[in-house]
């Protein structure tokens, strides 16, 4: 009998200490979601309102697409890439300027790649020049090109680190990522090598916001430091959904557009990779981000004091989300050229009776509206 017991004593602190080392080894930087447990989410369990930003829509300000948008002291400014301009309007969409200057003379450029807004000066990157094109933010007047170094492959998007260091994304799949010397003009470091597959040739933001870093597969969300070291921030924590390396590892590559179109198709139902991301983003309340699981866009906001998540491909006034920016008391988002109906974005059950108007006035030619949703405090 006290053999017996002395067995069940023993089997008691074996479970004690294999559990006290699983929770020792919880990463404390892990959001774990389930992605099957789909949630009722009311648009009034995150944001507190809206406000509709009708962009101003004449001769000089015609948008096609937006591809970025930055709020720098209550101005918009906006990257059409397909264009190759940026344009700037005031916290009511009334335009102000733009640049627009396709050329081959000073403060000209061949096309646009990203753009970044820098203490007084807004910064345009033409990876076909291989060159930053520096204007004045306040009114777009050219002040002076930077000519990059040479790299193997193209630069694609970059960020200000701060008034010494800029980071770029560049298509040098050996380095993807660079760190460049204002004042010396050298790259002085270069990491995060990438195999060219499916994944590189999807369009995505991949520095969303505030020194954060993120990629279409990969569910680590990465910040970059002062000194250009990459680290950890948080990561997607997924369970038994989460993409295997081996997954990653043997995502197919597309030799022609055809092809590449029929592995979107598969992507988007989940037969390569569980799923993908499509956007990040965040502040000091939420961690967010976005993927795409069996052609549907799921939001997933994450509250870091409350460790509550919310996801939802549509709340429950049927609205739909798609952000571009973020700030510590709203996010923007707009409604793309895909959605048709405004009320796929906008229904009256999230508007008060000014915006209600102000939808009601809306029109398929104009602009593309804005959408500025103001966060729950």
């Amino acid at each position: 009998m006290n053999k017996y017991i002395f067995i069940l004593y023993l089997t008691f602190l074996l479970f004690l200490f294999q559990g006290c080392k699983e929770k020792q080894s919880a990463d404390p930087n892990s959001i774990k979601v389930d992605l099957n447990n789909r949630q009722e989410i009311s648009f009034f369990d995150i944001f507190s309102k809206i406000d509709i930003i009708s962009l101003e829509t004449n001769d000089s300000s015609l948008i096609k697409t937006i591809s970025k948008l930055i709020v720098n002291n209550d101005t918009l400014y906006i990257h059409d890439y397909n264009m190759s301009k940026v344009l700037a309007f005031n916290k009511d969409g009334n335009y102000l300027y733009q640049i627009n200057n396709r050329g081959m003379g000073p403060g000209e450029y061949t096309s646009t790649s990203d753009f970044s807004i820098f203490n007084d000066s807004l910064s345009i990157l033409s990876a076909i020049d291989n060159k930053l094109y520096i204007y004045d933010k306040k009114n777009g007047e050219f002040i002076r090109d930077i000519p990059l170094p040479l790299i193997k492959g193209a630069y694609k998007s970059f960020t200000d680190l701060d008034d010494k260091t800029i980071t770029f994304w560049t298509y040098d799949y050996d380095n993807r990522l660079k760190i460049y010397s204002k004042s010396t003009s050298e790259i002085i470091n270069e990491k995060f090598p990438e195999k060219d597959n499916i994944f590189t040739n999807i369009g995505i933001e991949v520095f969303p916001y505030n020194r954060h870093f993120i990629r279409v597969y990969d569910n680590r969300v990465y910040k970059i430091t002062g000194n250009g070291e990459i680290i950890e921030a948080y990561k997607w924590d997924f369970g038994k959904l989460n993409n295997t390396p081996k997954m990653i590892e043997n995502a197919p590559s597309a030799k022609s557009r055809d092809e590449f179109m029929e592995l979107i198709g598969r992507l988007n139902a989940s037969e390569i990779v569980n799923y993908y991301f499509t956007s990040g983003g965040g502040n000091s309340q939420y961690a967010y981000t976005m993927l795409n699981r069996k052609n549907k866009l799921l939001n997933i906001f994450h509250h870091k004091s409350s460790k509550k998540t919310y996801i939802f491909d549509q709340t429950l006034e049927k609205s739909k989300l798609y952000p571009l920016f973020w700030s510590d008391d709203y996010m923007i988002g707009y409604i793309p050229p895909i959605v048709s109906d405004f009320n796929e974005i906008i229904p009256d059950d999230i508007l008060d009776e000014e915006n209600i108007q102000i939808k009601r006035n809306l029109s398929e030619y104009d602009n593309p509206i804005l959408v500025k949703y103001y966060f729950k405090m």
